[in-house]
């Protein structure tokens, strides 16, 4: 998945607002968010549980577009295996104990660094 820009979007908090209103509308239920810096990337976390899916952790980078005018973002879950490991303590207690949604999230969940 590529990254996705909008003008309207003129902060990281537009972008982390859109993303929670999509995930509800979707019928995902977001029980946790929060904000992490790694790699020069700002990172927002979110736990989510989706009825079909379960629990697991959704990544959005967050970036300012090049045109100067709005932010962006690339999303990935944990099932994709982000190279991205410092995660929200709010957010890893909300996943953790709930079963990988695969084999490449249980990989990656064995890795995650729950920061403050």
């Amino acid at each position: 998945m590529g990254w996705d820009f909008c003008d309207d979007w003129r902060s990281p908090g537009d972008v982390v607002a859109m993303l929670t209103k999509s995930f509800e509308s979707a019928g995902t239920k977001v029980l946790a968010q929060g904000m992490t810096h790694e790699s020069g990337e700002s990172c927002a976390w979110f736990a989510v549980e989706n009825p079909k899916v379960g629990r697991l952790a959704v990544l959005a980078l967050i970036a300012k577009d090049s045109n100067g005018r709005g932010y962006g973002f690339k999303e990935m879950s944990e099932d994709m295996g982000p190279y991205y490991f410092k995660v929200p303590a709010k957010v890893w207690a909300a996943v953790k104990g709930s079963p990988a949604p695969s084999k490449t999230a249980e990989e990656w969940r064995a890795k995650v660094q729950p920061v403050p």
